[in-house]
């Protein structure tokens, strides 16, 4: 899960408001270092790394200047299979989640590149955040994926999704809730009253009748 920052005042001229961001999760995904096909590279060449796959991930600890970004499995993180535009991958990585402050959290970002957070094992880089908005009862959960296929470039993909995960709040949510106990039940009702006049009558008398 992703933990979430808590409230913060911000101050424009006269006005300020406050406001309730998300929290941020970095995952990247390395791959294990394999034997170079060509021999005599030159020094800057090595070591090689091959393309993603689940068996070529490094499951190792990684550790990025000071920082420590612990390996979870797909279980661990309770992420899924994500499909990016180049390929797809696995929902395991090396994970860090930024403070919940906002300043430690930018700071801590920009030490993470400073300090070599893509390097040439690196397969993938998710961005995971999160921003609830309490006026409106909806979270807008957004992932970007920076894709680094072996052979050289950057693939962006970016998938951002406003849900309303708690729809039975307030006043509006009972109501809501309500309805769909009776839909729910109107439904249930006439299908049991269909299955039943097929049961007494037969399937093809049934079926005239419909017809007419």
């Amino acid at each position: 899960p992703i933990p979430c920052v808590p409230w913060q005042s911000q101050t424009s001229g006269q006005y300020q408001r406050r406001v309730h961001g998300g929290g941020v999760r970095l995952t990247v995904i390395r791959v294990n270092e394999v034997p170079c096909e060509f021999k005599g590279l030159p020094a800057d060449f090595a070591p090689c790394y091959s393309g993603y796959s689940s068996g070529a991930t490094n499951t190792s600890t990684y550790y990025v200047g000071d920082k420590e970004m612990e390996y979870l499995t797909a279980d661990e993180a309770q992420s899924e299979t994500f499909y990016g535009r180049f390929m797809s991958y696995e929902g395991e990585g090396n994970v860090y989640d930024l403070s919940p402050n906002y300043d430690t959290a930018f700071r801590e970002f920009a030490e993470l590149f400073e300090d070599g957070l893509i390097r040439r094992d690196a397969r993938v880089l998710f961005v995971d955040f999160l921003t609830p908005n309490a006026n409106l009862n909806l979270h807008t959960v957004g992932r970007l994926c920076f894709e680094l296929p072996a052979d050289g470039g950057v693939v962006t993909y970016s998938e951002i999704k406003t849900w309303r995960f708690w729809r039975y709040l307030t006043d509006r949510g009972k109501r809501l809730f309500a309805m769909e106990i009776i839909v729910t039940m109107m439904v249930v009702f006439y299908t049991w009253e269909e299955l039943s006049e097929i049961y007494k009558e037969g399937f093809m008398s049934t079926g005239r009748s419909f017809g007419t």
